[in-house]
């Protein structure tokens, strides 16, 4: 009885926590809702050039804004953008003893030994062929089509409704051992992760042949969508 009690109490504690995270996405988009239409009445206003500009102020530069403030709003959005689009080049090291490597950087290159083909860490065994489907936002799951190789930034557990009818997996971030993973594992999905510009270089519709055993992705020829998933 008392082991029960304690399984109920556990079993409630877990859904209150996701219930945590599943309102708060909700707050999420409701907030950014309301900023894209301010962004909107602010570009009509003549004082930004595009309604997403408003992500680029803080919350006390929207509340100076909006109290009549003078300063030159678009010159600190163009700034910003300009400093955003410099970081969004650098590629941050996996370790924080690589940062000093990171430094010499001149130039960035995600290119692959070999012309056409893209190297990750195996995450779990199996091998397709098939087309890519890259997923950004929750908006792309609906175009997500059986047999399908998911491109994505990280695995998010929350990509898991989608792993059923996936034929393969491909992250840029992700290690061996991330909740992710454990349930793309648990499906037997093809996964290679930690393929560096993935997003950039693998396109909607590109076939692909994915040999998870060998984290290894080569460019290929249209085909029938095949799996061959490890059991």
């Amino acid at each position: 009885m008392v082991f029960s009690w304690c399984y109920r109490r556990l079993c409630r504690f877990f859904a209150l926590r996701e219930a945590n995270r599943h309102h708060l996405m909700y707050y999420s988009a409701a907030i950014r809702t309301l900023l894209l239409r301010l962004g909107e009445l602010l570009v009509s206003q003549g004082r930004l050039d595009q309604r997403d500009d408003i992500f680029f102020l803080s919350i006390d530069d929207r509340t100076d804004l909006l109290a009549g403030s003078t300063q030159d709003w678009k010159a600190i959005v163009q700034e910003r953008r300009t400093e955003r689009d410099r970081h969004a080049v650098v590629t941050v090291p996996d370790t924080i003893p690589d940062w000093n490597s990171i430094n010499e950087q001149t130039l960035i290159s995600t290119q692959s030994a070999k012309p056409g083909q893209l190297t990750g860490m195996p995450i779990s065994a199996g091998s397709v062929i098939g087309p890519v489907r890259r997923i950004r936002s929750v908006m792309d799951w609906g175009h997500v089509r059986p047999g399908e190789i998911l491109v994505v930034s990280v695995i998010d557990p929350g990509l898991a409704p989608l792993f059923g009818i996936a034929g393969g997996l491909i992250a840029e971030m992700g290690g061996t051992l991330s909740h992710g993973a454990i349930i793309a594992r648990e499906y037997g999905l093809p996964t290679v992760a930690n393929v560096e510009g993935a997003m950039a270089q693998l396109s909607d519709g590109l076939q692909v042949r994915l040999e998870a055993g060998s984290g290894t992705i080569v460019s290929s020829h249209p085909h029938t969508p095949r799996v061959a998933r490890a059991i």
